[in-house]
């Protein structure tokens, strides 16, 4: 039997959620709790402001993150462990009832917030970078060569995020994340 999230979790993926659709200023932590079905009093048991909350969501996000790239790590290739997190990219793109790209969209918000905000928002994007420069420098890329292609992959992708709210259509974002997959193919270098 699967153990329902608990209070302090509901609250954080309330949170992505209403920081997604109406913004971090346009959102309050009775919003959140009452998205999260908690009661407004509870809320401040487990975050005392909304920059701690925002913190979580963060946070929470980096945990995403990882997962993507523990499920890329199945491939053989850095070519195909970039395809697999490629793919969990497109996947936050479509899922659920938003098309959305919400890394982009907190990051801006929580830099108009605080710069200790943005600063933290900016970690994700650093995160991503960081692994996906890796997976190039496998490829026995010249670590200026991987950096800029790491920028490249990741600025593709998160351009095709946004762009996936304006087309809402699966297959044609799916071809535009073929086009990357393709480039990503091109990239010449030894395998490890």
């Amino acid at each position: 039997m699967v153990k329902p999230p608990d209070k302090k979790d509901r609250l954080v993926q309330a949170a992505k959620l209403l920081f997604y659709r109406r913004g971090f200023a346009g959102t309050s932590l009775a919003d959140v709790a009452e998205a999260a079905g908690v009661p407004a009093g509870n809320v401040y048991y487990y975050f005392k402001t909304k920059e701690q909350l925002a913190e979580a969501v963060v946070s929470s996000y980096h945990a995403n993150i990882q997962g993507w790239n523990q499920a890329a790590a199945a491939g053989d290739t850095p070519q195909q462990r970039l395809k697999l997190w490629l793919d969990g990219y497109y996947q936050m793109s479509v899922d659920g009832d938003d098309w959305n790209c919400p890394f982009g969209r907190l990051l801006i918000d929580l830099r108009q917030q605080s710069k200790r905000l943005g600063e933290l928002a900016a970690t994700l994007y650093e995160s991503m970078m960081e692994w996906t420069e890796g997976q190039f420098s496998r490829m026995s890329q010249p670590p200026e060569q991987a950096r800029a292609n790491a920028q490249t992959l990741v600025a593709r992708a998160q351009g095709l995020g946004v762009l996936a709210v304006v087309l809402q259509d699966r297959q044609e974002l799916r071809a535009h994340f073929q086009e990357i997959a393709d480039w990503v193919d091109s990239q010449k270098g030894s395998q490890r």
